[in-house]
Order: structure tokens, then sequence, then C-alpha cells
């Protein structure tokens, strides 16, 4: 019996892999909203727009 997945759609759905993927994009989205808009967070000045950034920002790693 194989234990793990042997073609890339299947690593696609595979629970481990999302999971990691996911924590990855969620630390490195961090860091770049940090530096990337950081003054804005900390001056309280975050508009609408910045907020949707931020989205895709996490998404996009």
């Amino acid at each position: 019996m194989e234990t793990s997945p042997s073609s890339w759609p299947e690593l696609l759905v595979d629970r481990t892999i999302v999971r990691r993927g996911f924590r990855f994009a969620v630390i490195v989205g961090s860091i770049l909203i940090a530096i990337n808009h950081g003054d804005s967070i900390v001056n309280g000045q975050v508009s609408g727009v910045q907020i949707g950034k931020m989205a895709l920002t996490v998404v996009v790693p």
C-alpha cells in the first residue's frame, strides 16, 4: 500500500502539504505585510484598499 501521493494532482489535495503551504503562506504573508504596510498599521491609517492588498499578500505566496 502506497502512503504518499504519486502525482501532482494528488499533492494538491494532500492534507499535510496543504497545511504546510497554508502555514508558510501565513508566516511569509505576515512578514510581507509588516514590511509593506507596517507604518500604516502603526499609525492607524489603514484603508479598505490596503486591507484588500494585505489579503492578497497572504494568498499569493
